[in-house]
């Protein structure tokens, strides 16, 4: 179950992408989650003999670690912009 909230927020930061027009750095986090996720996936079955934990595993430790480059980079973008990133619908 803790691997849905790490989807959850990995998935959010990168909709925020891309309402703010960073639709290429999503679509790479989310290359770069598969390729990994794919690679922890095969050190953790093949190489370490887990089996299905391994799996587990992996999936979970490539969406964390996609989890955190995602809220990096939404932290670097918010300083870098004149008005902050709001996750406040602007009805005005």
């Amino acid at each position: 179950m803790q691997g849905y909230y790490l989807f959850a927020h990995k998935s959010n930061g990168r909709a925020i992408l891309i309402s703010n027009e960073r639709a290429k750095i999503s679509f790479y986090l989310l290359a770069t989650s598969s390729i990994l996720n794919l690679l922890l996936n095969l050190l953790f079955i093949l190489v370490l003999q887990l089996g299905v934990l391994g799996s587990a595993l992996g999936t979970v430790l490539a969406q964390g670690i996609t989890m955190l480059v995602t809220l990096y980079l939404l932290a670097k973008m918010d300083r870098q912009e004149e008005e902050p990133v709001s996750l406040k619908p602007d009805l005005s």
